[in-house]
């Protein structure tokens, strides 16, 4: 698997993990974020789908919570 579709993969693992926990459904989500469907969310979230920033910066404001971790410098 290469590197960007690993990371989408694991973006989506968070994304679900996260949505999970707020005990939200993919609606819930969908709506609270302002993406416009379940199924982009389900596509999010099975890493098939690869996600601008500002889709980024919506799920971390419905969250309220990172979804990508930026690395320190050493």
């Amino acid at each position: 698997m290469d590197k960007t579709l690993q990371k989408q993969a694991e973006i989506g693992e968070r994304v679900a993990f996260l949505r999970k926990a707020k005990g939200w459904t993919q609606t819930e989500l969908a709506e609270k974020s302002g993406i416009s469907t379940k199924s982009y969310i389900s596509e999010i979230e099975s890493g098939t789908h690869n996600l601008t920033l500002k889709k980024i910066v919506q799920l971390e404001s419905a969250f309220h919570a990172k979804i990508i971790a930026i690395p320190k410098e050493p």
